[in-house]
C-alpha cells in the first residue's frame, strides 16, 4: 500500500513540476526570492550545487554535482518551489519543495525516468527572503 501511495505521489509531482513551467493568470501569488547560490543536500547522499536566477515565478539556472553539470528550470509560487534539472548525460531530476516558517526549504526528489524512487532533500545553507 505504501509503495502505491509513493508511486501515485511521484506521478502527481511529475505532472505538477515538469515543463512547460508557464505560470497562468491564476498563479499570481508572490514567490519567495529563491535566486542565488545554494546547496541541495539529498538524503540518499548527493549534494547538488545550484545557481538560480528568478524572473517572477520562473526560475532557471545551472547545477553541479560531483563534477557533472546540468540545467535547472522551474518555478516558485508563494512558498512552493518545483524544478527539473537536466544533466549532461540527459538524465533528469525532479524536485518539489516547500519553504517553511523559518524560510528554509525541504522537499522530495525523484529521477524523471524512475518516479517510484523518492528521496528527501533540504537546503540548509540558504534562508530565502521576501516570502509571503
Amino acid at each position: 500500500m505504501i509503495r502505491i501511495q509513493r508511486n501515485l505521489f511521484a506521478t502527481v509531482l511529475c505532472f505538477a513540476v515538469l515543463p512547460p513551467f508557464a505560470a497562468d493568470a491564476a498563479d499570481s501569488k508572490p514567490a519567495c526570492d529563491v535566486s542565488g547560490a545554494w546547496n541541495i543536500v539529498q538524503d540518499n547522499g548527493p549534494v547538488v550545487n545550484v545557481k538560480v536566477s528568478q524572473d517572477g515565478s520562473q526560475i532557471s539556472g545551472s547545477a553541479n554535482s560531483g563534477g557533472a553539470g546540468g540545467v535547472l528550470a522551474g518555478r516558485a509560487t508563494g512558498r512552493q518551489i518545483g524544478f527539473r534539472i537536466t544533466w549532461k548525460d540527459n538524465t533528469k531530476g525532479v524536485y518539489f519543495g516547500v519553504i517553511g516558517s523559518g524560510n528554509a526549504v525541504q522537499g522530495t526528489t525523484f529521477e524523471y525516468d524512475k518516479p517510484g524512487n523518492i528521496d528527501s532533500w533540504n537546503v540548509g545553507d540558504k534562508i530565502f527572503s521576501g516570502c509571503p
